[in-house]
């Protein structure tokens, strides 16, 4: 077990003059108008109590507008500190720190107190780690996961404030490195679409939003197979099918063979031929694959694993209303927006996109099918809110639907006798970009979305 008195004693974990020289350096600072070094440090960060406390009444001092010097110092200490113990010894430490002449290099100084306060914490986490794993009955998979984040966490609270300036050179090199297409985002695999949109970027929640029988899942199969194929690895969850079911599907995507008679199994010699052709094609694509209901919170560790495995750039659901939580709510939108939060936390922390597809409210009338709008999420105004995109599948009953972009209008009564639906994706929110309808085909025998631009083209 390691002591205060071992802390105190070892130079990496502990400096008294560096964290002196950090307070005097921040009353130097403040008094002078430039606050920014107060924030850079927390309470935690200093290991003397008395330290702590200091920083604590500059903090106190500065939230309040109030001049800070020796006397409103010593005046808040005694405020907070009622003369109980260790008076004399905080009133010397608040000259030394109030008339100290080390200031001037207190970022240096800040260095030392944080590196020192992470070395800490670490070295506290490693006894946490060494009890746990002696206790009978604890769950190994649990505890792994729980350091994991405590890690991850221990490395996003090291993270400092950024100036605009920073934030500017940073956007310069993000818009450079896309112009020489070292940062592209994941394609949909529909040209039209992925013009309007850009693709799907690191950092973003995307919601493909349909009433049922629409082909939402057929689409997300098909963003994770053109993702996997241009090389980004993809990790795809479904909560409605089963291996089997899922493998058909993705077999009809990437061959000519038609979907019922996969399901019927009444293939020919050529429609095996081209299956194990298929088979030795797409098994070495890079798609990991889970099935069956999950729990967010599962979802979450599993990904992370992927993540510091480097085997995710992409995560794919299907869908997110079916998701569980461990987590116990009175109402069906209290549950969604926790999973809808959860999955947007995901995509900061791990820097991925996820696609969650997500279902759309029936329509409450017979007439005419009409295209969701936002509002039409289901159980919850908390995944329009979340996702950074949210784009509507919507298939029309007819040619004469207000939904159909006009330049289609002379092929969808074509494509409608072909066997082939028009779909318009509806991009109902984009923060990025522009909002709008598209017009996309939908083979349904074969579960494959084509771009309009290949009809129009003939």
């Amino acid at each position: 077990m390691i002591t205060p008195l071992d802390i105190a004693g070892n130079a990496a974990l502990y400096s008294d003059k560096a964290e002196s020289c950090v307070l005097g350096g921040i009353v130097h600072r403040v008094e002078t108008g430039q606050e920014s070094l107060l924030y850079a440090v927390s309470e935690d960060d200093f290991w003397l109590p008395s330290h702590r406390k200091v920083y604590r009444c500059i903090r106190s001092l500065s939230e309040k507008k109030q001049p800070i010097d020796l006397i409103t110092l010593d005046a808040e200490l005694t405020r907070l500190y009622p003369r109980e113990s260790g008076g004399e010894d905080l009133q010397a430490l608040l000259r030394a720190v109030t008339e100290g002449v080390l200031y001037y290099n207190t970022e240096r100084y800040i260095e030392i107190v944080k590196e020192a306060a992470a070395r800490r914490k670490l070295l506290a986490l490693s006894e946490q780690i060494a009890t746990s794993v002696m206790a009978p009955g604890e769950d190994l998979t649990a505890l792994i996961d729980r350091v994991r984040a405590e890690l991850r966490d221990m490395v996003q609270t090291r993270t400092t404030w950024r100036t605009m300036t920073d934030v500017i050179v940073a956007t310069f090199e993000d818009i450079e490195r896309r112009q020489k297409g070292e940062i592209v985002g994941i394609k949909t695999g529909v040209a039209d679409i992925d013009r309007a949109t850009g693709g799907f970027f690191p950092g973003e929640l995307a919601v493909i939003g349909a009433r049922p029988a629409v082909g939402k899942s057929a689409f997300g199969l098909q963003i994770a197979i053109d993702a996997a194929s241009n090389g980004h690895k993809v990790c795809f969850v479904s909560c409605e099918m089963i291996d089997a079911q899922f493998g058909q599907r993705l077999i009809s995507n990437t061959t000519s063979i038609d979907g019922m008679k996969l399901r019927n199994a009444r293939l020919s010699a050529d429609d095996w031929e081209m299956i194990a052709k298929a088979m030795g094609e797409y098994s070495a694509l890079p798609i990991s694959y889970t099935f069956g209901s999950k729990t967010i919170e599962d979802l979450r560790s599993d990904i992370q694993r992927k993540v510091d495995l480097d085997e995710c750039d992409l995560v794919v659901i299907d869908y997110l209303q079916l998701l569980k939580t461990k987590k116990r709510f009175e109402m069906e939108h209290e549950r969604v927006g926790y999973i809808s939060h959860a999955l947007k936390e995901m995509t900061t922390d791990f820097k991925i996109p996820i696609v969650a597809l997500a279902q759309a409210k029936r329509q409450n009338n017979n007439g005419r099918a009409r295209c969701p709008v936002l509002d039409d999420l289901r159980a919850s105004g908390d995944i329009e809110q979340d996702a950074d995109t949210v784009i509507f599948l919507h298939r029309p009953d007819d040619d004469s639907d207000p939904a159909i972009d006009r330049r289609d209008r002379p092929y969808v009564q074509q494509l409608f006798d072909a066997g082939m639906q028009y779909i318009t994706f509806s991009v109902a929110k984009q923060r990025q970009g522009q909002t709008g309808m598209i017009g996309a085909v939908f083979d349904p025998a074969h579960m494959r979305y084509i771009s309009m631009d290949r009809i129009r083209q003939g």
